[in-house]
């Protein structure tokens, strides 16, 4: 088992919407843009679905306020970073 971690392109809606007035102007661009971060991540945390599905009972996922990981099958992990959709951590717990 291995343990990746999942960044995703969304921090807090009010931060990321200013991010895009502060790219878009203050006007419905920004909106848009906002639109198009969240499909994005919508589209990115179906794909690690994918990935995972079929070991739904040896995934298990941790998250916190600025944290998502993911454990499983190694790999599953190993899929996940060559896809661009997490990455190993900084630190790994040698076994």
């Amino acid at each position: 088992m291995k343990t990746v971690e999942v960044h995703l392109g969304y921090f807090k809606q009010g931060d990321d919407l200013n991010d895009c007035v502060e790219e878009m102007g203050n006007n419905i661009g920004a909106l848009c843009r906002l639109y198009e971060r969240l499909e994005s991540v919508i589209k990115h945390i179906g794909l690690i679905c994918w990935v995972c599905t079929d070991m739904e009972s040896g995934v298990e996922i941790d998250a916190d306020t600025h944290y998502i990981a993911i454990t499983c099958e190694d790999a599953a992990a190993q899929r996940l970073v060559d896809e661009g959709l997490a990455c190993f951590p900084e630190y790994e717990d040698e076994e």
